[in-house]
């Protein structure tokens, strides 16, 4: 059995020595210069992936484990205490010193006002997340750190398939938004989706009011910090600057999306003759526990969403809920969603979205609030699970918008379903928005629990806030060693230059 602490935490608490290991004397640190320098030699604590853990986890490190750390200089008896909140006099400490030691070394001291605006801003964000309302669910699920890749090889291996770095192409599973997307296999046999997309074409195609491109950073931002078991995983990102390509490795959904003709193939128990016949008569409609089943699923994945990431997705509908081969629904695609700020459901104007799955408000030109109308999309969502149609059949733009705003859809007793399924489904599709059913109402739904005999435990990480500079800088980090090698390159050419210059003065002059 190892020591149960991740190379991760092992980096930061040898991070956080720094602070133990000198006397405090006076209110401030005096650290002998020369042995910090000689620890900062350590090729494993000033390498460019260690630094960045260390950016990313030092507060949450520090804040576990505060008794680690001598507290005479701040004369605050409170900051030791076992409560998980952040004691500001504490994170001032922490920040004034870990500021203190990046000055006093030659290799991080550019690094010095990056660090002390990210810690900053990492301060304002992790007390933000402190005044959401406490979490229906204290369930722990470990968080996946996506891989970025940097560099691309594309081969063709022994048996004549396409090689793309580690995994081998197995086939095409179809075309998104973005670019193709193909199944593939890594040497250990796992399967994958890839996502292939070319960044050039992505700038030049619009789609909304924004670039493709522009939509796949917001798509990448969102994934790299989510993990929950009702949403798609993104596991790596390989983005070679001198490549046009694009490729996001992703979690192999093996059913494909729910309700699709693909979905309805893969998911039957039986073999019946006349289906091998005619596709037609392949049963296009799920039965009770089944909906059941997905749609608990869907709302767990939503659930977390929302509460924990801040995120609005937009665009839930059928295409965008993935079934894998155990049988698990996950939400997918991130591209046109939207980001709440400090913890509020913010308010959004654009219609964005697919149309027969917008909420009536979408459709009044007034700002709008956005989780219900992810909660009506999931309600016109389950109507199809049930019923096998939209609740607004319209294929005409103008009259589907009718339709919505004014038009109730039919609510006839579905066969081989309980009646409470009706209340659900009317409540999800409220009209008015302030009325319609919040997330807790479904959660809590006498359907959808079985009259409680099937109720709903979500699994929640620690809320994990997406930001506009996480967008921005979603594929950009990726890129920072390769610029540092042209950077440092092209000092070298410029003082070989000089030289040869200089040499060539000295022979004329002699």
């Amino acid at each position: 059995m190892g020591s149960g602490l991740s190379n991760n935490q092992i980096n930061n608490f040898r991070m956080l020595s720094l602070f133990q290991e000198k006397s405090l004397e006076n209110d401030k640190v005096k650290a002998d210069q020369s042995e910090f320098n000689n620890r900062l030699e350590d090729t494993t604590m000033v390498s460019q992936k260690n630094k960045l853990k260390f950016q990313t986890n030092l507060i949450e490190m520090i804040r576990n484990k505060p008794k680690k750390v001598n507290t005479t200089p701040m004369r605050v008896s409170g900051v030791i205490s076992k409560s998980p909140g952040i004691k500001k006099p504490f994170i001032e400490y922490a920040q004034t010193n870990l500021i203190h030691f990046v000055r006093s070394s030659q290799k991080m001291e550019k690094a010095e006002l990056s660090m002390e605006k990210y810690l900053n801003i990492k301060e304002s964000q992790m007390l933000s997340s402190q005044r959401l309302k406490p979490r229906k669910s204290l369930a722990v699920q470990n968080t996946l750190e996506v891989v970025q890749t940097s560099r691309l090889e594309k081969s063709i291996n022994v048996e004549g398939m396409a090689q793309i770095n580690q995994y081998t192409v197995i086939e095409n599973l179809g075309q998104g938004a973005f670019g193709k997307v193909k199944k593939a296999q890594n040497f250990k046999g796992e399967q994958f989706a890839i996502k292939i997309a070319n960044k050039k074409k992505l700038k030049k195609k619009l789609l909304s009011k924004s670039n493709a491109y522009t939509m796949l950073e917001r798509e990448i931002a969102i994934m790299k910090k989510i993990s929950h078991t009702n949403v798609v995983q993104l596991y790596e990102v390989i983005d070679d600057p001198k490549q046009d390509k694009l490729y996001l490795v992703m979690e192999f959904m093996g059913k494909g999306s729910i309700l699709s003709k693909g979905f309805f193939k893969k998911n039957k128990q039986t073999s019946n003759i006349l289906d091998e016949i005619d596709d037609k008569n392949i049963n296009s409609r799920l039965t009770e526990e089944q909906c059941r089943h997905y749609f608990s699923d869907f709302i767990k994945g939503l659930d977390y969403l929302h509460e924990c990431v801040n995120v609005i997705h937009r665009d839930i509908k059928p295409e965008n809920l993935l079934v894998n081969i155990q049988d698990q629904l996950k939400i997918a695609d991130f591209g046109v969603s939207h980001i709440m700020e400090d913890g509020q459901d913010g308010r959004i104007s654009n219609q964005t979205g697919t149309q027969a799955y917008l909420a009536p408000e979408v459709f009044k030109g007034q700002n709008f609030d956005g989780k219900p109308v992810d909660i009506w999309a999931g309600g016109v969502t389950l109507y199809q699970m049930v019923y096998g149609r939209l609740p607004f059949p319209s294929q005409k733009s103008m009259e589907l918008r009718q339709q919505i705003l004014e038009d109730n859809p039919p609510y006839s007793q579905p066969t081989g379903f309980h009646p409470s399924i009706l209340k659900l489904l009317q409540g999800m599709l409220e009209k008015n928005p302030e009325k319609r059913y919040k997330i807790d109402q479904i959660i809590l739904d006498d359907w959808l629990t079985d009259f409680g005999k099937q109720p709903l435990q979500n699994e929640y990480i620690q809320y994990v806030g997406v930001t506009e500079m996480d967008i921005k800088s979603a594929l950009t980090s990726l890129n920072i060693q390769m610029a540092l090698k042209i950077v440092v390159k092209l000092l070298y050419l410029s003082k070989k230059a000089k030289k040869k210059i200089a040499m060539k003065k000295q022979q004329k002059k002699i």
